[in-house]
């Protein structure tokens, strides 16, 4: 009984320290004077490289996360032990993730708000 109760809290404990699905993370914050009086040509070619880069990480953390959830499950049914291997934390990726989808939201609520002479269209 105690066995179980200390192998139940240790898979809690690592559940929390899994690497985070993108979708769940949070932006970051950019302020929106970063890109207000940019025009809409900069902001396009801006927002273009970072939506390659955030597709690559995007990709990469979701790898992550799955690797860490199958780790998890695998452990938990079959040597809870291992579950001590797992690295915890997202790490310096997931922090460029948001950083960089801050910056999309940014130059979004620029064009929104009436900069780049308010073609929001073609940031979408």
């Amino acid at each position: 009984m105690r066995t179980s109760r200390i192998v139940t809290a240790a898979a809690l404990s690592l559940v929390v320290g899994c690497a985070s699905q993108p979708s769940s993370m949070t932006p970051g914050y950019t302020p929106t004077s970063t890109y207000e009086g940019v025009n809409c040509q900069r902001l396009i070619r801006e927002r273009n490289e970072i939506e390659r880069r955030t597709s690559v990480l995007e990709a990469s953390l979701q790898k992550k996360a799955n690797i860490d959830a199958m780790q998890l499950g695998v452990g938990l049914v079959l040597f809870w032990p291992a579950l001590f291997l797992l690295e915890f934390g997202d790490g310096p990726e997931a922090m460029e993730y948001q950083r960089l989808a801050g910056q999309l939201y940014a130059m979004k609520q620029v064009c929104n708000g009436g900069g780049a002479h308010g073609q929001a269209a073609l940031l979408d």
